[in-house]
């Protein structure tokens, strides 16, 4: 049972890093950037898709 509990703390622990730096990178803007890129290379990726299946 101490073993579930670490692990559950750990887990908690991870989170609750992962929140902090979600807001510290939405209030610098980063957050914002980093989605952008993301998006541009899911439309190049589409745009990849489609000219395959065309061919």
């Amino acid at each position: 049972m101490n073993n579930l509990s670490a692990l559950l703390l750990g887990m908690l622990a991870l989170y609750v890093v992962l929140a902090f730096l979600l807001v510290v990178m939405w209030r610098t803007g980063f957050l914002f950037m980093v989605l952008n890129i993301l998006a541009d290379e899911v439309v190049r990726m589409r745009r990849r898709f489609s000219r395959k299946r065309e061919h």
